[in-house]
């Protein structure tokens, strides 16, 4: 008999999270596929835990597969795409996005700006529909430390 922490939503969730942690993908897949209920947690997990196993495809694929997606798991793709230093492929899912948020702005507009996409950081903070102090805050550092200081004063 399971135990009943293991029956519940939250329970399985926390064991595919940490399955995906330590690389244990085929015991993951496993615990995913005998799930009744999943839900946006369990979707990001994978998703998640895909990209930190360098499994890039199925990343993507479990993420076309969520049947619900929210801004959380939006981010979290577009962030794995930057941190993988694949700006287009970000770039483009940024704009396939129907409900950016202030943090889905910020974020890509941050990470842009730190990985030395500046022209892009820039436009992209350009076209944000309200502009917050962190917003600024986030844009400056990233222009001086890509030599653009006359932007930055700007």
């Amino acid at each position: 008999m399971m135990p009943p922490c293991l029956l519940d939503p939250n329970g399985l969730n926390a064991l595919i999270s940490g399955y995906l942690r330590v690389g244990e993908i085929e015991k993951n897949v496993q615990v995913f596929r005998g799930m009744v209920f999943r839900d946006v947690f369990t979707w990001s997990s994978m998703v998640d835990g895909y990209w930190k196993n360098g499994m890039v495809l199925e990343a993507r694929q479990a993420f076309e597969a969520m049947p619900v997606k929210n801004v959380v798991s939006w981010n979290s793709l577009i962030n794995e795409y930057v941190e993988q230093d694949k700006f287009e492929e970000a770039y483009a899912f940024f704009y396939s996005m129907q409900e950016k948020d202030f943090i889905s702005w910020t974020s890509i507009v941050m990470d842009f700006s730190k990985r030395v996409w500046t022209k892009k950081s820039i436009i992209l903070f350009e076209l944000m529909p309200q502009k917050y102090d962190v917003s600024w805050t986030v844009v400056i550092p990233g222009l001086i430390n890509n030599g653009k200081q006359e932007s930055a004063c700007q």
